[in-house]
């Protein structure tokens, strides 16, 4: 069975004093592309808004996660099959993080009543 989820991403460096880091997006028919951010899945284009005014090189985590947020949720609210979850996973040398959830962007609301 093959699971697809949708993935946004930000390269956020500051002063590690190493190599760069990439991040690439590989698509289902086989092209590639290596940049700053990435989006994927269907709120793609909603997030791919928010990282081009946003983002700048140089960026620190915490406006990095902020940006990361603002997209996945302009993803949401564009398609309302991306789900209401903002997760975010920061990974560093050595490390890996994860805020899950960052973000609850819509809550299921309570049954009104009983509908059997």
């Amino acid at each position: 069975q093959r699971r697809v989820r949708e993935a946004v991403g930000i390269n956020a460096e500051y002063g590690c004093g190493c190599k760069r880091s990439s991040l690439y997006t590989v698509y289902p028919h086989g092209s590639t592309d290596k940049l700053p951010y990435v989006t994927m899945g269907s709120g793609s284009l909603a997030a791919m808004s928010v990282f081009e005014d946003g983002y700048k090189v140089g960026i620190n985590e915490e406006d990095a996660k902020k940006l990361v947020r603002d997209a996945i949720r302009a993803g949401i609210i564009n398609d309302l099959g991306s789900g209401s979850n903002v997760d975010i996973t920061v990974i560093k040398k050595g490390s890996v993080q994860q805020f899950r959830p960052y973000e609850v962007i819509c809550k299921k609301s309570e049954r009104q009543g009983d509908y059997t």
